[in-house]
């Protein structure tokens, strides 16, 4: 999951998602802050994944059948948007709430 400032960033990063992700990009989804507020006030055992609000969110679900190759385009996109922010987005933070491998330890980062 990605906050970032307005949807005309997650727009950005749909489109970047779409290049470097290529064939294991299965699914992208937009959230608003709003949404998020009315998940969090509903669910109260969910947790919200950022600790700063934002007025964007992004879901990002990937499959394929090569581990290795996979592991290396997610690692690839996540780092190439937290290395060089003003190529994409600025203020992209991102939070990994569910992957099947355990190299892909991030748990929290964020990009100033």
């Amino acid at each position: 999951m990605l906050s970032m400032r307005s949807y005309e960033d997650a727009v950005k990063v749909l489109g970047r998602a779409k290049r470097e992700l290529g064939e294991i990009l299965s699914a992208f989804e937009f959230l608003d802050k709003n949404s998020l507020d009315l998940v969090l006030q509903h669910f109260p055992k969910v947790r919200d994944p950022f600790e700063k609000k934002s007025n964007m969110y992004v879901v990002i679900e990937t499959m394929g059948g090569d581990e290795q190759h996979d592991q290396g385009k997610i690692g690839n996109f996540l780092g190439n948007l937290l290395e060089v922010p003003s190529r994409c987005v600025s203020g992209v933070s991102f939070s990994l709430l569910s992957c099947s491998y355990p190299q892909l330890a991030i748990t929290y980062c964020t990009i100033v």
